[in-house]
């Protein structure tokens, strides 16, 4: 059976047969091609009539999007032109035509996690405004100065999903808690990986003494995730014993989740812009 997968920025084909695409790669046993490749690689197998399995797509939850934009004609026209084009193609428009909008409402219509690659600083706010704006959804950005650190930002979702889900007896927000801590754990994986690789190589002082930090860390960050599969578990209960909580008990709860909340903004803060204040308040 052949199979695809993803690997550090490439795909990899694994079985016995290879595409005109790729080059064998004997460090995993498979063929290693470009990612642009994937669509050409997915007609190959098809065409080439190849039983496969495609492993490649194995996304993050995707936060809930909302669209509030309208299209002007011309920008609808663009829009379909795309879409009949198989979701390719290149938009060409005048400055100030509303490229942004057009763009915002194909990944409305697509329902799937976005990478967005602009030439110029101001263009990254630019864009993470119109998606706060125009879907309701938060956008991580690396570049200029910028780190979203995901792995807090999914270990705060899965934390938030669960209490969410305990507060309205909501089984869709306790699902989505064990889907993004599932997602934690790959970042622990990934992340450790890396610096116990980084570890076998020569290292500044300053490197030397951060890694291990790094590892408490991210050790930590995957903990976070399980204490919110933890109140997932305690929703469930409270759900099949239709347990009902005092205005107290609400009020309480609340707070708590505020007081989290804070908690991972600071620690956010203190990671990426090396904020010791940050780090304290996080503490407090």
């Amino acid at each position: 059976m052949v199979s695809l997968w993803f690997d550090k920025g490439t795909l990899l084909v694994k079985g016995e047969v290879g595409t005109p695409y790729g080059k064998w790669d004997p460090r995993v046993s498979g063929y290693r091609i470009k990612a642009l490749h994937y669509r050409d690689v997915l007609s190959y197998l098809k065409e080439s009539k190849i039983v496969y399995e495609d492993f490649v797509q194995q996304l993050p939850p995707r936060e809930p999007i909302k669209s509030e934009i309208k299209l002007r004609s011309y920008q609808k026209k663009a829009l379909n032109k795309w879409k009949k084009a198989k979701n390719r193609g290149v938009l060409v428009l005048p400055t100030a035509a509303g490229k942004t909008y057009i763009a915002l409402e194909a990944i409305n219509l697509l329902k799937t996690q976005t990478l967005i690659v602009v030439p110029t600083l101001d263009l990254i706010d630019q864009w993470r405004t119109r998606i706060k704006e125009c879907l309701d959804a938060e956008s991580g950005a690396v570049g200029g100065g910028q780190n979203a650190i995901r792995m807090i930002t999914v270990a705060k979702d899965t934390v938030n999903h669960a209490i969410e889900g305990l507060d309205n007896n909501d089984r869709k927000k306790l699902t989505l808690a064990r889907a993004t801590e599932d997602v934690v754990d790959n970042f622990q994986y990934e992340i450790t990986s890396y610096l116990a690789d980084l570890s076998t190589k020569e290292l500044s002082d300053t490197l030397s003494v951060e890694l291990p930090v790094l590892l408490h860390t991210v050790n930590d960050l995957e903990r976070v995730g399980d204490h919110g599969v933890n109140i997932a578990e305690l929703a469930e209960r409270k759900i099949e014993q239709k347990i009902v909580f005092s205005d107290a008990a609400q009020a309480e709860e609340a707070k708590l989740k505020n007081e989290i909340n804070l908690m991972f903004d600071n620690i956010s803060e203190a990671l990426s812009n090396n904020n010791i204040k940050s780090a304290h308040k996080a503490m407090v």
